[in-house]
């Protein structure tokens, strides 16, 4: 990567992405999306995306801005079960700190039911305790699992 980078150690696209290959399937492990200064950036979708070499199931995905995880839309990281790509754990993120006024931040999930076992909730990078009033019913069909 070297010839790719400017004097002041920059890389000369704007961004750009490496991709690792298993051998054997030749499935993409792995996708990292980088901006100018080589941090994991990517505006419209996952700057790092991690897929089973066998399934080729996608395992995992950050959203990142300039290295930071951040996601306005949704969760910024996205752990599925390698088997059945069911969500498992799902965490949302503000310029890198765990953050979410409308649910809690961080959720998980028993992959064979789809059961919720875990919710913290957190404000700018603190948690919080639960708020008395749930969320609301259009909020939480967008997020069952998959």
């Amino acid at each position: 990567m070297s010839g790719l980078r400017n004097k002041d150690g920059t890389f000369s696209a704007p961004s750009f992405a490496t991709i690792a290959r298993d051998p054997a399937t030749g499935i993409a492990t792995r996708e990292k999306w980088h901006n100018r200064y080589g941090e994991l950036h990517r505006a419209n979708g996952p700057a790092n995306i991690v897929r089973d070499p066998v399934t080729g199931v996608i395992v995992r995905e950050d959203w990142c801005k300039n290295r930071d995880l951040h996601r306005v839309d949704g969760p910024a990281a996205v752990v599925r079960d390698p088997t059945t790509g069911r969500e498992a754990a799902l965490s949302w993120w503000k310029n890198g700190r765990l953050h979410r006024i409308d649910g809690p931040a961080v959720v998980e999930r028993d992959v064979a039911t789809g059961d919720v076992t875990l919710e913290e909730w957190y404000n700018n990078g603190k948690r919080v305790p639960r708020p008395r009033r749930p969320a609301s019913a259009a909020f939480a069909r967008r997020f069952q699992p998959t």
